[in-house]
């Protein structure tokens, strides 16, 4: 990945919606990517993104992923999350949900090369014996 060394604004409209955390690292970084034509996502437009990137390009979970999730299958579109967020994201038989740990397996995936896993079902009362 080639990073330019030109100016590039992200909007992150509307100012009154509380923004935190790294939750908008991947869908920020899969946009640039994208803009510099550096990725063909073809299927861009079916997927929400939700993850936080460490400076490896490895995906951390995010607190949330399972409201993200819930939205995003209500909406119609399937979501790509940090498969540390698998047990979370599981809660709701990962329908619609596949699971990352790299920003790398992210573009191969929407760029038709690499295929990503869905989250194994959980459920919450052996979610709560594990933690």
């Amino acid at each position: 990945m080639n990073i330019r060394r030109k100016k590039s604004t992200i909007n992150l409209a509307p100012a009154d919606l509380p923004k935190e955390g790294g939750r908008y690292d991947l869908p920020i970084a899969i946009a640039l990517l994208a803009a510099s034509e550096q990725l063909t996502a073809n299927k861009l437009d079916e997927y929400e993104l939700v993850g936080e990137l460490a400076l490896t390009g490895a995906l951390r979970a995010v607190p949330g992923a399972i409201s993200s999730a819930t939205e995003a299958i209500k909406s119609g579109r399937k979501i790509i999350v940090a498969k540390d967020n698998e047990d979370e994201v599981g809660l709701i038989n990962g329908e619609g949900c596949l699971i990352a740990d790299h920003l790398q397996a992210v573009c191969a995936f929407l760029e038709g090369k690499h295929a990503l896993e869905r989250p194994k079902p959980t459920d919450a009362v052996s979610r709560r014996a594990t933690t």
